[in-house]
């Protein structure tokens, strides 16, 4: 009975619907891109701990047994061998060097597609809001139609109005059918897109970040710009850490190499034992590679300008976007909130009309207008508060912040 129970429990909990926070967070671990990035990172994790322990000694070992049949003898050779670079004008620094800023640039990396990931989630999120309330507001306006109509024709059998008065608001409630059918075909659609990147569309559809946007004071949003806490910069930087190391190491390549071994073996040749101890010490000077390192190092230093380069747009780029998208998040609160004024502006007027036309006082074209100027103004609202919705998440990640994160910090 207590397995029933739980049972139950657990299931209802999975039925219920998922928050926005949930949902956005549930797109980003489904993202696609995300675990491609992940295993990018456990490759340059690994490609990381080698060149740690490249500084230690190589250890080989070896057993061989060779028989002669003309002489009827019998070799058997048992060897171990240690092997380490004591000196490569720090190529082998240099590489290693390499391969952690590699990881901090894959590090990055990954932390910017979480950020697209989020951005994605927030916009397909935001449309299925806006076509749930176009659906709602279209719902109402239909109603209020039927309403019209059902007035257009008491006010007809009373002899006070026209036949064409009825034509009227049967052409009106019609059209109003045809948008609401319309905007239900969209609500699928953004259901379908939903659907696609979070696997199911049970999410409850409002404004999370309503009250925070409403509030008047949005300069605890901003805080200073720090181009360092963004990741396409960090990449970038990184990147360009990465392909000077390179060609530090490239270069080096072309100076002698000191390297040190020691093998012990055993042999045992019919009645003889031979155990022998050895000692090596190597200078290995490179004369002539047919070019190889030569083109290898010219490869990594053009390598390294092109990654200067894109640092430097990247910095640009970032400074205008932040300005760019500081702007942008200031007008759009400022006109959703504009939009929410005259969206009660215009319910004042539509209920006015509805009155006048209720007594008989005004037309179905007068109403009509004032019904069309309200879904007008509904829609406009909804999509005034939608937009500041993504400029808000925008603006989060031009300093480099995921929206929780953001929210969080202030």
């Amino acid at each position: 009975m207590i397995y029933f129970i739980v049972f139950i429990f657990s299931t209802s909990l999975m039925a219920s619907p998922l928050s926005f926070d949930q949902a956005l967070e549930e797109i980003v671990k489904r993202d696609t891109s995300v675990p491609q990035e992940q295993a990018l990172l456990n490759a340059s994790k690994s490609n990381a701990r080698s060149k740690v322990l490249s500084f230690l000694p190589d250890l080989t070992a070896g057993y061989s047994k060779q028989k002669t049949y003309e002489i009827q003898s019998e070799t058997e050779r048992l060897n171990l061998t240690a092997s380490v670079n004591l000196f490569r004008f720090g190529a082998d620094y240099a590489a290693y060097d390499a391969a952690n800023k590699q990881l901090d640039s894959q590090r990055s990396r990954l932390n910017q597609v979480k950020l697209e990931a989020e951005i994605l989630g927030v916009k397909v999120l935001v449309n299925n809001i806006l076509r749930v309330k176009q659906v709602e507001i279209l719902e109402k306006i239909v109603k209020a139609k039927n309403s019209s109509l059902r007035t257009a024709r008491a006010r007809f059998r009373r002899g006070l109005t026209p036949s064409a008065e009825v034509d009227k608001a049967k052409v009106e409630l019609n059209n109003a059918k045809a948008r609401l059918n319309n905007s239900l075909l969209q609500l699928d659609t953004a259901k379908g897109n939903l659907v696609a990147l979070l696997g199911h569309d049970s999410v409850e559809l409002k404004w999370p970040w309503l009250k925070l946007l409403k509030g008047k004071n949005h300069s605890h949003l901003k805080g200073n710009f720090n181009i360092e806490e963004r990741p396409d910069f960090q990449k970038a930087n990184f990147d360009l850490a990465f392909r000077e190391a390179n060609a530090k190491s490239a270069v080096r390549s072309f100076f002698p190499t000191v390297d040190f071994s020691y093998t012990w073996s055993e042999t045992d040749l019919q009645s003889i034992h031979l155990n022998e101890r050895t000692s090596l010490l190597s200078v290995t000077i490179p004369i002539f590679e047919g070019w190889k390192d030569v083109s290898n190092y010219e490869t990594q230093k053009a390598l390294s300008e092109q990654a200067r380069y894109r640092l430097v747009r990247i910095k640009r780029d970032a400074k205008s976007e932040w300005k760019t998208k500081e702007i942008n998040f200031d007008i759009s609160v400022q006109t959703a909130k504009d939009r929410d004024t005259n969206l009660g502006l215009s319910r004042k007027v539509y209920r006015s009309t509805e009155k006048r036309f209720n007594k008989g006082r005004v037309t179905v074209n007068e109403l009509t207008q004032d019904q069309n100027r309200l879904l007008e103004s509904e829609n406009l609202a909804a999509q005034g508060w939608g937009q500041a919705h993504l400029s808000l998440v925008e603006l989060c990640h031009a300093r480099g912040k995921d929206i929780v994160r953001c929210l969080k910090t202030q």
